[in-house]
């Protein structure tokens, strides 16, 4: 009856086009046109496209998409009455049905839409019977309008898959293109045959991938046997061949191309490249494990052959912003598996309740120079000069806390005896509050109860403080020191006259040691004083421009200390702050700067015998976003010679200057896309040492210069001579910005952009670091040569890549061993 039903509407449609005898023929056959055969149906179709007990199910389907037409018919989804009916909408230039073997076929402009799925082309014909779709090019556009012959085109929500015909199946939801072609990404795959399933799979045989979208000719791409893509996860492909302008450069039997978006496991992208010291290589070859949202693995080999192996594992896990930590490490050796090299490094951080948390890292290595001769890039690892491993526990109670530390530091790699810490802190608070600001666990209050609210006295502002630690020590093979701490403060802050701010304080310190063959031994230390400091302003209001005022605060500061009894001192110090600011007004809006700061210091030792009077130290800092100053003058009150107190004399400058200038980012597409692939784990933390920071050169312009300079002299009559002169500059651009503005703009250098390292030590008239990075972009490719003059990396590395897939990449490295 479905079939009936059909055949009555698509006969009722199709009545503008057939005569009356016609109509008269199809209602009297009726019931022989709902018992044709199978075979006499699809004798123009592929019949491997109707789905069998061995259905495509590996396969990727591309994309289709939805609309609305003129004409529709109903239809039951997959072939079963028990189905939701889906509409069957289309439209064309020519509309004609054929009952020898139920096909409509449409010509010019032809649109079908089955649900969501939606086919364009030139001719469509469906065939009713067995609901088998086939679209094509029209065989002759006579009498067709202009642009009627159009490609055919299958398209659902996700994207479009064209081809020169296509077959598709809507029961089964199965299709096969032949000489088709989809976008995924930035990338298309093509193919002499593909073939969808209804579990959005793709099969491509004879086909080829590429980012490139030069319509005459591409700069590169894979060409491939067999492609099996799996959307939103990933694409296998067998028996791939490269080809850059049409050169075959690299063969690989298969490989696994991932298509997720964020965390996704799949193989790592292999690099290849050479070196003087490392020899032809192939890098990050492995696997990643994405496991869950919790954790992920990662394992990578490095094959070089000078150098033989280097495995490197690594795992990394966090949870709710609770826990977070990582284990990696790497191991290496030579091709007769000899070991020449190992490290481990964990980190962890855990909160087991809001507050308390535990945190630890480990660090071990065969040697410290394993470390250093497997970084890659410019890395602070070059120069440690131990590995440090550490473990903490912190309680807190309020403003109390207790801490346990175990640390360890080993100049060789190797793990040593640790120095374990554990301290309690009773944090400094009010000894007396106000009864309307206590609180439980406070100190005691011992002033007087009183039912109305108490007012603040001088004595709520009296602080009281402790902590101690013990603290275990091991110095040699032989000697453990233990150390028990006890230190206690006491401390005021009180205004008198309004203006005047005076700051009594004490400090007490008790050591207790136990160390080997010396026995017990116990030390204390005291500390009293008093400052005394206020503050003086001096406003002016000039109103120049926008410039409304300037205000000039000064701050004197004198304090007064005695310690002993270890060591006995009496000592004054004094102080000057001043601080330079500003006001501006422009369109009711106000501003404020600080201009200067300029400070002046120095201190009496009353029990000193000679040179009581300190040298007086003047700190002066201007700052600024992009350009800061500062200088450091050391005077000297006493002559060298004779130590007799004279009028101060300068000995010694120094002076640093800065400017850092930086542009807005980069609106290149390009510019960010191999951060994607840097490699390292989502849930991972800490600083990977294999990362050689190319991506640098792709930033923002910018321009950093600084200047250090320091003069010093043994006697006032003598010449100033330079203790330190450095500069050091950086400078990121693109071409295209500087020769625009000389003038000069040329096609040559249009495209690059240029970073330049360069620090200089003048006073050895010799370079420190000089490097020049020179990047650029070849329509899907991009181009980076990095050239390091001196140093540990001194050498040239070059790097060529696809923008769309940096991973993909032709690399050449040369370092000097000198």
């Amino acid at each position: 009856m479905l079939r009936l039903a059909l055949f009555l509407t698509v006969s009722l449609l199709c009545l503008p086009y057939l005569s009356s005898a016609q109509i008269d023929q199809a209602l009297s056959d009726r019931t022989q046109i709902s018992s044709i055969s199978d075979t006499s149906i699809v004798s123009e179709i592929d019949t491997s496209v109707i789905p069998t007990s061995d259905s495509l199910s590996d396969i990727l389907s591309d994309s289709l998409a939805t609309m609305a037409r003129d004409t529709t018919l109903t239809t039951a989804e997959g072939g079963s009455s028990s189905q939701p009916v889906a509409a069957i909408k289309y439209t064309a230039d020519n509309i004609s049905y054929s009952f020898n073997d139920s096909t409509l076929e449409l010509s010019g402009h032809a649109e079908f839409q089955y649900g969501n799925i939606k086919l364009k082309a030139g001719r469509i014909k469906y065939h009713t019977y067995s609901e088998m779709i086939t679209a094509d090019f029209l065989p002759d556009t006579t009498g067709f309008p202009s642009g009627a012959n159009t490609e055919p085109a299958l398209i659902d929500p996700q994207g479009t898959l064209v081809g020169e015909r296509m077959q598709y199946h809507l029961p089964s939801q199965q299709g096969r293109i032949l000489r088709g072609r989809t976008k995924y990404d930035q990338g298309v795959f093509e193919g002499q045959e593909l073939r969808v399933d209804n579990e959005q799979t793709l099969r491509i045989n004879l086909g080829s991938y590429s980012t490139c979208n030069n319509p005459d000719h591409q700069h590169y791409y894979l060409k491939v046997k067999k492609i099996k893509v799996i959307p939103d996860d990933k694409a296998i492909v067998k028996n791939v061949v490269a080809y850059v302008y049409n050169v075959p450069v690299f063969y690989l039997p298969f490989y696994v191309f991932p298509l997720k978006r964020g965390r996704r496991s799949g193989f790592t992208t292999l690099n290849y490249g050479s070196g003087e010291a490392q020899g032809t290589y192939f890098r990050n070859l492995g696997y990643y494990w994405a496991a869950s949202d919790y954790w992920d693995f990662k394992v990578t080999t490095d094959i070089e052959s000078k150098k033989g192996f280097l495995l490197r594992p690594e795992f990394n896990y966090a949870k709710d912003r609770r826990l977070r930590g990582s284990i990696r490490g790497s191991y290496q050796s030579e091709f007769g598996l000899k070991t020449t090299g190992w490290d481990f490094f964990a980190t962890h951080w855990q909160q087991l309740q809001p507050d308390f948390t535990i945190s630890g890292q480990a660090q071990f290595a065969q040697s410290l120079k394993f470390v250093q001769s497997t970084t890659r890039g410019v890395d602070p690892g070059q120069l440690q000069s131990s590995l440090r491993s550490t473990f903490t526990a912190n309680k807190r109670w309020g403003q109390n806390s207790l801490n346990l530390s175990v640390s360890e530091s080993s100049p060789d790699g190797k793990p040593i005896r640790p120095t374990s810490t554990l301290g309690f802190r009773f944090g400094t608070r009010p000894i007396f509050k106000p009864p309307q600001i206590r609180r439980i666990n406070s100190m005691p209050d011992f002033s007087e109860r009183s039912n109305e609210p108490e007012e603040s006295a001088w004595y709520h502002s009296v602080l009281f403080g402790f902590s101690n630690n013990i603290r275990d020590q091991r110095s040699s093979d032989t000697t453990t020191t233990q150390t028990l701490t006890n230190n206690f403060n006491l401390s005021s802050q009180q205004n008198l006259f309004g203006w005047l701010k005076i700051q009594p304080q004490s400090t007490y310190s008790e050591t207790w040691n136990l160390k080997t063959d010396e026995g017990f031994d116990r030390k204390n230390q005291y500390t009293m004083g008093i400052a005394a400091n206020t503050t003086l302003y001096a406003l002016f209001q000039p109103k120049i421009g926008r410039l409304a005022a300037i205000r000039h605060v000064v701050t004197p500061r004198v304090s007064l200390t005695q310690s002993g009894p270890k060591t006995d001192a009496r000592r004054a110090n004094f102080s000057l702050n001043n601080i330079i600011q500003a006001r501006t007004e422009h369109d009711d809006q106000e501003k404020k700067y600080n201009l200067l700061y300029v400070t002046l210091s120095s201190s009496y030792n009353f029990k000193a015998t000679t040179r009581p009077l300190s040298d007086l130290t003047t700190r002066i800092r201007a700052p600024g976003q992009r350009f800061e100053i500062n200088a450091t003058l050391t005077h000297d009150f006493y002559d060298p010679t004779t130590i007799a107190f004279r009028k101060p004399w300068l000995e010694r400058g120094d002076l640093n200057t800065s400017i850092n200038l930086l542009g807005s980012s980069s609106s290149r597409s390009g510019s960010s896309s191999y951060s994607r692939y840097s490699g390292r784990s989502s849930t991972g933390s800490g600083y990977d040492r294999y990362d050689q920071g190319f991506d640098q050169v792709k930033g923002p312009w910018t321009l950093k210069l600084a200047h250090r300079y320091s003069v010093l002299r043994s006697k006032p009559d003598a010449n100033f001579s330079t203790a330190s002169h450095i500069l050091s500059a950086t400078s990121r651009f693109n071409m295209k910005t500087l020769t625009d503005v000389l003038h000069v703009s040329n096609p040559l250098t249009n495209n690059w952009r240029v970073q330049h390292n360069f620090n200089y030590d003048y006073r050895r008239r010799e370079i420190v670091a000089h490097s020049f990075d020179f990047y650029r972009t070849l329509h899907c490719w991009e181009f980076q040569v990095r050239w390091t003059r001196n140093g540990f990396n001194k050498g040239i590395y070059f790097r060529l890549n696809i923008i769309a897939h940096p991973e993909i990449k032709i690399e050449q490295e040369r370092r000097s061993s000198g």
